[in-house]
């Protein structure tokens, strides 16, 4: 969901035509002051300041159709970091330029300057080093690739070498896809082993403690899923602790998580929700109906099978959820808490 936050009457105009040119590929709320509130345009208040302060922490991505110098002094209060900052695009009342100002990479603003041009024809205006010199970012390439970003100050600090023309490996211990046109002539794929003939490196991996001796940006697939069960009104810290003990064990980093797997009469299971919302990742609801048709292929317990009608929990929501991929750790019990460890299968892409 997209806003467009605008203060003249002009500005309306373009907004409502920005709005219908996109709609039926982006969905936008228009916001303005109430002096200039028409059919289809929100105006919860008359003050600017007040306006762009409900709607900065609400959406991910905002156009303001302004002078990119209110902008800057309006948001400069409420920026706090590329990670949870909205992308942030201005554009001129005539709808000729659209400026990435904020949260380029991370937030996908440059990206989305650049679709939105294409569809009102607008002049993108981006100034980010990395895109106008044809490299990649770090933070970029983490996102295409679903990739978690252990320190932003060591991705900044490769991505200097990457726009420097430095030479760059990607040690790629994880297997994943990669995306062949990220790569240039000082950003390549090599082995660990090789790591003395680059100036820095980026390490993907879900494993930690990496012996090298050049600058580095470690990256995270997030590709985890935990197959998970427990007994009624089992508490959320025994839970998190069994996973953090369990992951730890298995040398396994606690960002790879993907998803919490679990089966449909736990979904409202107040452990594994507050567990879900710990970690902040996803849950995943596995039917009876769907596990009953893979629970053969595991050890079954004759209790879970009289007490909700299928034999096993944590390991076929763990298979299903990772669309029968690699079980990583079998199931193992804790304290009344069932928990199997799976990688994803990963998912095909044409042209990489």
């Amino acid at each position: 969901m997209w806003a467009i936050v605008t203060v003249t009457k002009n500005g309306v105009s373009k907004a409502i035509q920005v709005k219908e040119m996109c709609d039926s590929e982006l969905s936008i709320d228009i916001y303005t002051i109430e002096k200039y509130k028409c059919e289809g345009v929100l105006a919860p208040t008359q003050d600017l300041k007040e306006l762009i302060l409900q709607v900065y922490s609400k959406y991910k991505t905002i156009l303001f159709i302004m002078a990119s110098g209110i902008v800057v002094r309006m948001i400069a209060p409420l920026i706090q970091s590329k990670i949870v900052d909205p992308a942030v695009l201005v554009m001129d009342d005539k709808g000729e330029n659209i400026i990435s100002l904020l949260s380029g990479h991370v937030g996908g603003a440059n990206e989305k300057a650049k679709v939105l041009a294409k569809i009102i024809s607008a002049r993108p205006i981006i100034t980010t080093s990395s895109d106008v010199n044809n490299k990649i970012a770090v933070d970029t390439f983490a996102m295409r690739h679903k990739l978690f970003i252990t320190d932003f100050t060591s991705a900044k600090e490769v991505t200097a070498l990457i726009i420097n023309e430095e030479k760059v490996c990607i040690i790629n211990n994880s297997g994943i896809n990669i995306n062949k046109e990220c790569l240039c002539e000082n950003l390549t794929i090599d082995d660990y082993e090789n790591y003395k003939n680059y100036e820095g490196a980026i390490i993907i991996s879900q494993k930690s403690n990496f012996d090298i001796k050049i600058p580095y940006v470690h990256l995270v697939p997030q590709d985890i899923i935990l197959g998970i069960g427990c007994r009624k009104n089992t508490k959320t810290r025994d839970i998190i602790e069994f996973i953090n003990t369990t992951m730890k064990q298995i040398q396994l980093h606690i960002k790879s998580i993907r998803a919490l797997s679990t089966v449909d009469v736990k979904q409202y299971e107040i452990g594994i929700l507050e567990t879900k919302e710990h970690f902040g990742v996803d849950l995943d609801i596995i039917y009876r109906d769907e596990i009953a048709l893979h629970q053969n292929k595991f050890k079954q317990s004759s209790f879970v099978m009289k007490t909700i009608g299928v034999g096993n929990v944590s390991e076929p929501c763990g298979y299903i959820s990772s669309r029968e991929g690699t079980c990583l750790l079998n199931r193992t019990v804790n304290n009344g808490i069932t928990l199997s460890i799976w990688k994803e299968k990963e998912e095909v892409h044409v042209n990489e």
